[in-house]
């Protein structure tokens, strides 16, 4: 289902499990992530919930908008705002993986009164450190270049190959490929705001 944010369409998949609006957990993503990643976790969770999983902007079947203001935390933050509500009349509780845990961090300091729980894996406030800060946007600068400059393809084999994901390299092909398929279905406009 898309919910319109400004002029653009965000994504979200809904698995609803009861009638009520009560209830309610949004998933958020991480880079080059969608909500789909989060299937095989909801399968298995309490059915008294209704589960949203949610294509950020520039992510999955979501809009990728040229204007950078979309890709803004405040932004992005508002965008989450927007369609928890157009799902959910009570108390939510909000799930962040990597990118999406750090935007769950500042919709929790922006949006208390929205949440019931916080559930964040694998996310940071961010790097405390002025030196290692520079050092780190200097990092994602260069990252944005290759993927502005290079197929999409190219981008997401040499993303699923860095060190971080070092221990998806035990897993079989059969079981990899889906998830590079997923990935590939990425307008690569969005994800160098990022």
């Amino acid at each position: 289902m898309f919910i319109k944010y400004s002029n653009t369409q965000l994504y979200i998949e809904t698995i609803i499990n009861n009638d009520s609006k009560d209830n309610s957990v949004f998933f958020l993503h991480g880079f080059t992530g969608c909500g789909k990643d989060w299937e095989p976790l909801v399968s298995s969770l309490d059915k008294r919930f209704n589960y949203y999983l949610v294509d950020l902007v520039g992510h999955g079947k979501s809009d990728s908008p040229i204007e950078s203001n979309y890709y803004y935390i405040d932004s992005i933050v508002n965008q989450v705002k927007e369609i928890i509500i157009n799902f959910s009349n009570d108390k939510i509780i909000l799930a962040g993986y990597s990118m999406g845990g750090r935007i769950a961090l500042n919709f929790a300091i922006k949006f208390d009164s929205f949440l019931r729980g916080l559930i964040l894996e694998s996310c940071t406030w961010g790097i405390n450190d002025e030196n290692l800060r520079n050092e780190r946007a200097k990092q994602d600068e260069k990252l944005a270049e290759f993927i502005g400059t290079n197929p999409i393809d190219k981008f997401i084999d040499y993303w699923m190959n860095i060190d971080l994901f070092n221990t998806q390299r035990r897993f079989s092909n059969e079981m990899l490929s889906p998830i590079r398929e997923q990935k590939l279905e990425n307008n690569k406009t969005g994800l160098p705001t990022h």
